[in-house]
């Protein structure tokens, strides 16, 4: 009898699992987080529905903003700049034509959704700016929504919406069960031809339409167990023993094994090549510097002529100096003057290369133009500069955070680089270039496959070499130049005259093209 009491005492102090009630906010999220679910994939691929893209970003940010507000979280400083930013990055699909940019722009206001929804929460691994900013992206997107995967379903019908259960399941029996009736009706009226035609006009969708509108209702359900599930997960303030900042320090502190001998031992010949490398080149890659072209090479072999390679070079000194820093062994928990003195070394050196990089891409886009690959490649470099230069700079001011501030230079750069309108730039810069006869030939066909952006440009192009080539002045060149422009603006206008653009893949630079097509007629 004894046993039995204890038994039941131990059975009774055992720890309940801890049951998550929603209220009408939640349920009314859980709803949103369906639409969400269903307009994302109506907006994919985002390329094709560019401006229901940004809506639908916009529209994310803004309902998730006042459901939070109304719940109470105090919103800080961070989730407001990640969330402003994702919007203003995420415009790109409207005011540029370039998918590439586009692709990247969207999938950033995909993740600082997911970081926003976290750090709104207070769920946040260290409050600030801090360093561990990138394990709070890990949770946002791998740990967090999973871990309440299948509560979106409970919170649809909780609160005061519980009742509501019922009544949609019974609207949805009754659906079902008018398929089959209404059916055989329609079959039996449709041998009226006005019956048919009007109907027809009133529904136009096609049996492909049918389709693709369940596959996007079927994806919207896991699109919103993993959005809601990320909610839930915030709000609950769960996994908030998940690689805590404690844990952090002490996996920083286990790894750190490596004598600082061996790591000296270890780099110590790879500056020397740096030495070598720069005291045999110097005059060669100097040339970049000076714009004197060495006599065996021509402005593209020697813009090619080892670029990539130096980019290669640049990116693995960076994954250099991260392991150094992961680990060196420390004197008494602080950086030794050893690692400082490497991360400088290294830091300059790589600047070294990048400006030299630089220096030679700069001279072959004076002599041939922009491209697209010619852009991103120097933007790249600059983002590396940047990198480094705050590398170099923590050496001698500790406080600095630079992973932080790495990620907060690429967002801003992306976002620079983005919402630039980078290919109407490129486009410009080249037709400038030829009209100004500073460029002796213009590449028709790279520019074309810079999109919308470009269609302007080439019409101005045209217009300034219409008069030339019917007076007889232009060149043969120019006149080759004028023709093929002439060539592709019309097989452009022909394929416009036939399309079906949907309202919500329209973009600035569509239009802008439209209104410069009207120009050639």
């Amino acid at each position: 009898m004894v046993d039995q009491d204890i038994y039941e005492a131990v059975e009774t102090t055992e720890p309940v699992k801890e049951e998550i009630q929603f209220n009408v906010i939640d349920s009314i999220f859980a709803w949103i987080t369906l639409i969400i679910g269903y307009l994302f994939c109506r907006a994919f691929p985002v390329k094709e529905s560019t401006l229901g893209g940004f809506l639908l970003v916009l529209g994310a940010f803004v309902i998730t903003f006042i459901v939070f507000k109304i719940r109470g979280e105090k919103i800080g400083v961070l989730p407001t700049l990640a969330a402003i930013s994702a919007v203003l990055i995420s415009f790109t699909l409207v005011i540029t034509s370039n998918t590439f940019l586009g692709a990247y722009a969207y999938l950033y206001a995909i993740v600082a959704y997911m970081y926003f929804i976290l750090s709104a929460t207070a769920n946040r691994t260290e409050k600030g700016f801090s360093n561990y900013i990138l394990i709070d992206f890990f949770k946002a997107i791998f740990v967090m929504p999973f871990a309440s995967f299948g509560w979106v379903f409970k919170a649809l019908f909780s609160g005061k919406a519980k009742g509501s259960g019922k009544v949609i399941l019974k609207l949805l029996i009754g659906c079902g069960i008018a398929i089959i009736p209404t059916a055989i009706v329609f079959s039996q009226l449709s041998y009226d031809s006005g019956f048919t035609k009007l109907f027809s006009e009133i529904f136009d969708f096609s049996a492909f339409d049918v389709f693709s509108q369940f596959v996007s209702i079927g994806f919207a359900i896991p699109i919103a167990m993993y959005v809601f599930g990320l909610y839930t997960s915030s709000t609950a303030h769960k996994c908030q023993n998940f690689a805590t900042v404690k844990d952090c320090r002490a996996l920083s502190n286990k790894i750190k094994i490596a004598p600082i001998i061996t790591v000296l031992a270890a780099v110590i010949p790879i500056l020397l090549i740096y030495v070598v490398f720069f005291i045999s080149q110097s005059k060669y890659y100097l040339s970049g510097f000076t714009g004197v072209l060495p006599d065996e090479f021509s402005y593209a072999e020697y813009a090619r002529e080892g670029f990539f390679q130096l980019c290669t070079v640049s990116c693995i000194n960076l994954a250099i100096i991260t392991v150094v820093a992961l680990l060196m062994k420390r004197n008494n928990g602080k950086p030794s003057l050893s690692l400082k003195i490497l991360s400088v070394i290294f830091s300059v050196f790589t600047l070294a290369l990048i400006s030299t990089a630089v220096a030679k891409m700069v001279m072959y886009i004076d002599c041939y133009g922009l491209t697209q690959k010619r852009v991103y490649s120097t933007w790249l470099m600059i983002v590396l500069a940047l990198i480094f230069i705050f590398i170099a700079i923590k050496q001698f001011v500790p406080k600095i955070k630079v992973v932080a501030l790495s990620l907060s230079i690429l967002v801003v750069m992306f976002g620079a680089l983005s919402l630039s309108n980078v290919d109407r730039i490129i486009a410009k810069y080249n037709v400038d270039r030829y009209i100004e006869g500073s460029i002796e030939e213009f590449d028709v066909d790279a520019t074309v496959e810079l999109g919308d952006a470009a269609i302007p440009e080439l019409v101005r192009l045209q217009q300034d070499l219409k008069p030339k080539v019917q007076q007889n002045e232009a060149t043969y060149e120019q006149k080759a130049t004028y023709y093929m422009i002439s060539d592709k603006l019309s097989s452009i206008k022909r394929i416009r005259e036939n399309e079906d653009k949907d309202i919500f893949s329209y973009t600035l630079p569509y239009i802008e093209a439209q209104n410069a097509l009207e120009l050639t007629k």
